[in-house]
């Protein structure tokens, strides 16, 4: 927060100062200014300096923090050149501007745009408007790495795996200690069944301090046990009896416990899904079925829940679809509802 104000503070220099004609003539005055933002440029550079790469951030700082010095010290180095020749830069002939009335810079853009992408990602779980406003920002700016992080989250969610791994490439290149680049590109591989390398990934993001990792690569240490396998699959046992009794709470509890023992059981994920369609957890329940298919793209029950939650949402050519795939697949039950539902829709 620190680093977000006195960014704030900075740029507000820049906007009376540096790319303004009002500049006095007086050499006293202009040194003293000169003396002013050098220090505060110094000042802001001890504090972006200071702080601590290693460590996890939220979106603010990360994008506060790129671009910062680049951008801030041309203008400086500028403003001394403008003076020293006796000519003061004016808006047109700098790149960066900060005047008031004008249209933000493309930084500025760029930091909305990835606060935006951010805002999709964790409160609305639009992924297609989080990709769409990321890709907005890294075409303002293509050396910010929080915008490829949010894009790789995005892409992994839709199961844009392929994309998802590249950008998550991207940022750890830009940003070769930031944890989420790390912990994005495990997460890309575990869905797409690289376990070696997202435990990897994991490991690195963990080595970098981001706790969720290390729960993670805590969680496939026990996996590999002999007991632990054994623990899953009497889980799951349990769930399809309680399934069978319509106890959707417990189905949901049981399965929750497999999934955190077994993170890429994909069959646990389908239980769970359907429980949770079953409570009216609906969102939940496309998650916990499209989880089940990245897992195994080729698990007709994991296409049928799908179907199933997309009838219950009102969606019935996704249902169609879902529920032809999961035909096609073997599972009767849901040829039967595909061949429902065209009917009723005639």
């Amino acid at each position: 927060m620190k680093l977000r104000v006195l960014f704030h503070l900075v740029i507000c220099i820049g906007s009376v100062g540096f790319f303004s004609t009002g500049f006095t003539a007086d050499a006293k005055q202009d040194s003293d200014k000169i003396q002013q933002i050098l220090l505060n440029a110094k000042f802001a550079e001890m504090q972006v300096d200071s702080d601590d790469t290693n460590q996890p951030r939220d979106v603010n700082s990360v994008q506060y923090k790129i671009g910062f010095k680049d951008g801030y010290q041309k203008a400086v180095e500028d403003f001394k050149k403008s003076l020293a020749s006796g000519v003061v830069v004016t808006p047109a002939e700098t790149s960066q501007t900060a005047s008031v009335g004008q249209s933000k810079p493309p930084q500025a853009k760029a930091n909305e745009l990835i606060n935006d992408s951010f805002e999709k990602l964790v409160k609305e779980g639009d992924w297609g408007a989080a990709i769409k406003s990321a890709t907005a920002a890294i075409n303002l700016n293509p050396a910010d790495p929080t915008a490829y992080i949010n894009r790789s989250w995005a892409h992994a969610e839709k199961g844009m795996l392929d994309e998802a791994i590249t950008d998550a490439n991207k940022a750890v290149e830009l940003a070769p200690r930031n944890a989420l680049a790390y912990n994005n590109r495990g997460y890309a591989y575990e869905l797409a069944g690289s376990l070696t390398k997202a435990k990897q990934d994991y490991k690195s993001a963990c080595e970098l301090k981001y706790q969720p990792a290390c729960e993670t690569v805590a969680v496939f240490e026990r996996a590999k046990t002999g007991d632990t396998q054994k623990e899953v699959k009497e889980l799951l046992n349990r769930s399809f009896q309680k399934f069978k009794e319509k106890d959707w709470h417990a189905v949901e509890e049981i399965s929750t416990r497999a999934i955190d023992l077994d993170p890429g059981n994909a069959m646990a994920y389908v239980n769970r899904s359907g429980a949770r369609a079953e409570l009216g957890l609906l969102s939940p329940a496309l998650e916990d079925c499209n989880r089940a298919i990245q897992l195994n793209p080729g698990l007709g029950l994991a296409h049928n829940n799908c179907g199933y939650t997309y009838e219950l949402l009102g969606q019935p050519k996704q249902a169609e679809v879902a529920y032809l795939q999961a035909c096609n697949l073997g599972v009767k039950k849901s040829c039967r509802d595909y061949f429902r539902l065209t009917n009723a829709t005639r």
